[in-house]
């Protein structure tokens, strides 16, 4: 399965970001502590890890 983003309909902010994604390291993690109806613990998905 291959995910194509829809970067279409992102805000300009949000489309500047996704291009910067590819430099953040693999081991990096995302603490979601403050957001109860998420999980505690998320990786940022760089596109390049999926299976």
């Amino acid at each position: 399965m291959t995910v194509i983003p829809r970067l279409d309909i992102l805000s300009e902010p949000q489309r500047r970001l996704w291009s910067e994604l590819r430099a953040v390291p693999p081991e990096f993690v995302l603490y979601l502590d403050r957001l109860p109806n998420i999980a505690k613990v998320e990786k940022v998905w760089r596109g390049d890890d999926v299976p």
